[in-house]
């Protein structure tokens, strides 16, 4: 072997390692987001059902809101993590955000409808 294929071999396990490195480290960095994002979700889902519970809340919408915040939660967790290996997220963002709107219309354009009655 030449002093040339040395090198380039020296080069190429240095890239390699450089780039183990931090991608390791991403990963992991992700993966402890996800599982803090995750026990911070149900944690947060779990103190708003006791306040509903001791605000006497409707039984029937208590589960409903508990899942909203949930998944809203988990959904931050998510694009959070996205971020970490940097992917953009703010077309994921605007398209969570598009997606949210006909909902929050029908639920406004109900409830008017239910005042009413």
């Amino acid at each position: 072997m030449n002093i040339l294929a040395v090198n380039q071999l020296s080069s190429i396990w240095n890239f390699l390692l450089e780039s183990s490195l931090h991608y390791g480290l991403n990963a992991v960095l992700a993966i402890f987001t996800l599982l803090v994002g995750w026990w911070l979700s149900s944690r947060f889902a779990n103190a708003l059902d006791r306040v509903m519970i001791r605000a006497d809340l409707d039984a029937t919408l208590r589960p409903v809101l508990r899942s909203v915040l949930l998944w809203l939660v988990r959904l931050i967790t998510l694009v959070a993590v996205l971020g970490q290996f940097g992917v953009q997220t703010a077309s994921i963002v605007a398209i969570l955000g598009a997606a949210a709107w006909p909902s929050a219309w029908h639920c406004r354009a109900h409830c008017r409808t239910s005042q009413r009655a």
